[in-house]
């Protein structure tokens, strides 16, 4: 059977290298950079799976451009040394991924249908010490001005603040001791040290004590 093609459409994210094998040693050479050798044959169903959901994703694909270089070779074709190659590194479970340092030395290799978030992490820890941390999500920093029980003082805090300060509000309604309050919160700033700038500013000019809250998007 043979192995279903991309589907129209469908395009790879990943920057698979066009040359030769030794081409692509060259130049992993040439720029100190090490690369990835990616071994498929046509029969198998986890390598269709692979080219159709793991490298057609884009996160990965920024990932790879990075990092290294990409070759991918039929390991039961002569085309590209195909067949060579699978012999010369023992290649026996398709796909098999193997990583070279720029110096051609295998420094890891996994094998099986991986999905693009797992292989990115596979990567990342052969190619440490440059493994992949998720960013943490940015604070939301507001400066609270006041806490009103009346809709009347909402509207009139919240007039003042945007004709007299030009920030924007954000009213946050609670409950407590069977009463319903309003917060008035100024902002977003953009870092605390904004929001701060405008709480000792605000602070100043109307005599009122305000704090920074913080929160998550």
């Amino acid at each position: 059977m043979s192995l279903p093609q991309v589907q129209a459409g469908t395009s790879l994210s990943i920057p698979f290298f066009e040359g030769t094998f030794e081409e692509v040693q060259a130049a992993a050479r040439q720029q100190n950079r090490p690369y990835m050798v990616w071994f498929y044959t046509d029969w198998s169903e986890e390598c269709h799976e692979m080219e159709t959901q793991t490298f057609t994703d884009p996160d990965l694909g920024a990932f790879v451009s990075k990092h290294l270089l990409a070759f991918r070779v039929n390991a039961e074709s002569v085309q590209r040394g195909g067949m060579a190659l699978a012999s010369t590194y023992t290649i026996s479970l398709y796909p098999t991924t193997i990583v070279f340092s720029p110096e051609d030395k295998e420094i890891g290799r996994f094998s099986g249908m991986v999905p693009p978030a797992a292989y990115m992490l596979e990567l990342s820890s052969i190619l440490a010490p440059e493994p992949v941390v998720p960013a943490a999500p940015a604070l939301i920093y507001r400066v609270q001005t006041g806490v009103f029980s009346s809709l009347s003082n909402v509207e009139t805090e919240r007039a003042k603040l945007h004709n007299k300060y030009q920030v924007d509000t954000e009213v946050v309604k609670i409950s407590q001791n069977e009463k319903t309050l309003y917060k008035i919160q100024a902002g977003p700033f953009e870092s605390r040290e904004a929001a701060e700038s405008f709480r000792q500013h605000f602070y100043l000019t109307e005599k009122r004590n305000c704090f920074i809250t913080e929160s998550k998007p």
